[in-house]
């Protein structure tokens, strides 16, 4: 409860500028908070008074994975102070596209979109033996249970990428994410500059028709 408290919010931005050397933050999100802390006044009228005071240009709220159904009240509540939403996205969790999308939509508010290669799992790269060390946090993302049902849905969406056999798996997954009409962007995790040099190259090879039931 006590990172979402309205003093500890403005007292950590404040922080931030000064580390940073900056009068004011792009853009501040509230990351993944529980249902139960966001149904307070608090962490928005944090927000709100750092927006007011411009200390921050731009407010958001990273919305936390497999809620973006029972968490899209918030976006009825806040979409005035709210610039842009964070949410977990892709081939496979589709959850968002339900509520939250189309509210966005409605009250033209961005989408960031998270883990649209579902950690590596959407470029191709792990089979039904892949198995991931305690330390590692795709031991439980993509636990073998997870996978064995990633891979069943993963083979019914396969000839969409046979429909682009000239682009990889995950420019594929990437096209399809920013595609959305919701959506404006992507983050995917890249280790190697090549990944990276890929992941970018997706932006510029145009929309993926997009549909409901893809």
């Amino acid at each position: 409860m006590q990172n979402y408290k309205k003093d500890y919010i403005i007292y950590a931005a404040e922080q931030s500028l000064k580390r940073l050397k900056l009068e004011a933050l792009d853009i501040l999100q509230l990351h993944s908070g529980t249902t139960e802390n966001l149904d307070r006044d608090d962490p928005w009228e944090a927000l709100s008074i750092l927006k007011e005071q411009g200390k921050i240009l731009h407010a958001g709220w990273s919305i936390q994975s497999f809620k973006e159904t029972e968490q899209s009240f918030l976006l009825d509540r806040h979409h005035d102070l709210l610039d842009t939403i964070q949410v977990r996205y892709n081939l496979l969790e589709r959850e968002a596209e339900k509520e939250l999308f189309p509210k966005a939509i409605k009250y033209g508010i961005g989408v960031i979109v998270r883990i649209p290669l579902l950690f590596g799992f959407l470029t191709g790269k792990f089979n039904r033996e892949s198995r991931f060390g305690e330390d590692d946090h795709r031991n439980f993302n993509l636990s073998p249970e997870k996978i064995e049902k990633y891979l069943d849905q993963l083979e019914k969406i396969k000839p969409l990428y046979e429909r682009y056999p000239d682009q990889s798996m995950a420019q594929v997954s990437l096209r399809f994410c920013i595609s959305h009409p919701a959506c404006h962007t992507a983050i995917p995790g890249a280790k190697t500059s090549k990944q990276v040099e890929d992941n970018c190259a997706a932006s510029n090879l145009g929309q993926i028709q997009w549909e409901k039931d893809e």
